[in-house]
């Protein structure tokens, strides 16, 4: 094989998908509309999941996202497992893991720490900072990516 050759098989080998952003069904609507807007508008393209088995599917075909927006609460411990697949694949140290949910308290509030989320948001205490961390995410993963 020439280095010619070896040089076009070495950056095919290397590709990854496009920056993207999942977005694990939210029980408030506004929460996944807010992301929709500030992702969008990123340019990144989306992918809405409505379960954790489907965010989970969406893993296993694809580069892990650069951002993920997950409820800890969802399908039990639906948006935990979805972090954790992310963490465990290449690269899933890059991706900005942001817990939403109207509630984060007591077991889940401890098992979210072991994931290194990004940002955590209990609904109840400050929704309204939810645009400025998604964009903040998004610049973040731009820088460390």
């Amino acid at each position: 094989m020439s280095l010619e050759e070896f040089d076009r098989v070495s950056d095919c080998g290397s590709q990854r998908d496009p920056p993207w952003v999942l977005i694990l069904k939210q029980d408030e609507r506004v929460v996944q509309e807010i992301v929709l807007v500030v992702a969008s508008m990123s340019g990144m393209m989306m992918r809405t999941c409505a379960t954790a088995g489907e965010a989970l599917e969406q893993l296993d075909r694809h580069d892990v996202p650069a951002v993920a927006v997950c409820d800890p609460t969802a399908s039990g411990t639906g948006g935990i497992e979805v972090a954790r697949r992310i963490r465990s694949k290449p690269y899933g140290d890059q991706t900005q893991i942001i817990f939403v949910a109207a509630t984060i308290t007591g077991p889940v509030a401890e098992a979210l720490e072991d994931l290194n989320p990004f940002a955590v948001i209990d609904l109840r205490e400050d929704p309204e900072q939810l645009p400025l961390i998604i964009q903040d995410a998004l610049e973040n993963w731009a820088i460390i990516a």
